[in-house]
């Protein structure tokens, strides 16, 4: 989240320095991240754990509550020196963290099944959902000027508008590339996303479209040089993703590639930012 957030510094403030925005919103964004493993081993004392990943994590939880309290308390000490920053992330980010909460965590009555289900069972628009929460704080809140400390929002240009709609879409191919990697584990329990509805096949074509779209949106817009490179470097990767090329690695591999995207991104934009 860090490298997506700052990858906006770049597009929207030309800003290359590390944001306490950034810093802090990744804070918030680690505690998200481990509350339903929380939730589930400390409130509902049960195990939770469907994919390789969370039956790594299960299996470390000690070192999670640790971190999870030490992540809380930086983000407490930072909040308090940045007073209105803080603040901005907290007035803007309290529906989207309600959201969040209700994607992680079964909350949700389901009268008719007599149980509480979470949003992220709905899998056509989970990708949708996740995209929308980290893109809102993590694109739209810097376009809009929330990371600044006057008094007024800045207003947001077409330019801008297209480029947070390249963003939106880099971050959905992200969330789905995800689900392709879980499909086999999705469909046992019912849970219809992209993959499992069109298959892997005809997902990941999506996916190489939506990248397509991604690398054409930043070269038919009046944008600097360097963003139009870095984007289309970034997309490639995500085509080559898609193609299958990481669907049989292991766990840890696929999730070091695909959320290092975002670092990747952010990397290219500054590579480029200082050599162009």
């Amino acid at each position: 989240m860090l490298g997506y957030t700052q990858t906006s510094f770049l597009l929207f403030d030309g800003e290359p320095q590390i944001h306490i925005y950034a810093i802090m919103l990744m804070l918030g964004g680690y505690v998200l991240y481990v509350l339903p493993f929380l939730y589930f081993s400390l409130v509902k004392k049960v195990t939770k754990a469907y994919t390789d990943r969370q039956r790594w994590i299960q299996g470390h939880l000690p070192r999670f509550y640790v971190t999870s309290a030490v992540v809380i308390l930086i983000l407490c000490v930072l909040g308090l020196f940045n007073m209105p920053i803080f603040f901005r992330l907290v007035l803007h980010g309290v529906v989207v963290g309600i959201v969040t909460v209700l994607y992680e965590l079964p909350l949700i009555p389901l009268p008719h099944k007599k149980r509480l289900f979470a949003l992220r069972e709905m899998g056509l628009i989970k990708p949708v959902i996740l995209t929308f929460v980290w893109w809102y704080l993590g694109a739209y809140g810097i376009a809009q000027g929330w990371a600044t400390i006057g008094d007024v929002e800045t207003g947001i240009t077409p330019t801008q508008w297209a480029l947070l709609g390249i963003q939106f879409v880099f971050m959905l191919i992200l969330c789905v590339l995800f689900d392709v990697r879980d499909c086999d584990i999705d469909a046992p329990r019912n849970i219809i996303t992209w993959p499992v509805r069109w298959g892997i096949k005809n997902t990941n074509i999506i996916l190489i479209v939506l990248s397509i779209v991604g690398i054409a949106a930043s070269w038919g817009i009046d944008v600097p040089l360097f963003i139009r490179a870095a984007n289309t470097l970034s997309f490639a990767m995500l085509i080559f993703y898609s193609s299958g090329a990481i669907k049989k690695t292991t766990w840890w591999f696929h999730d070091f590639a695909v959320d290092g995207m975002m670092l990747l991104q952010w990397g290219l934009l500054y590579l480029f930012y200082v050599l162009l």
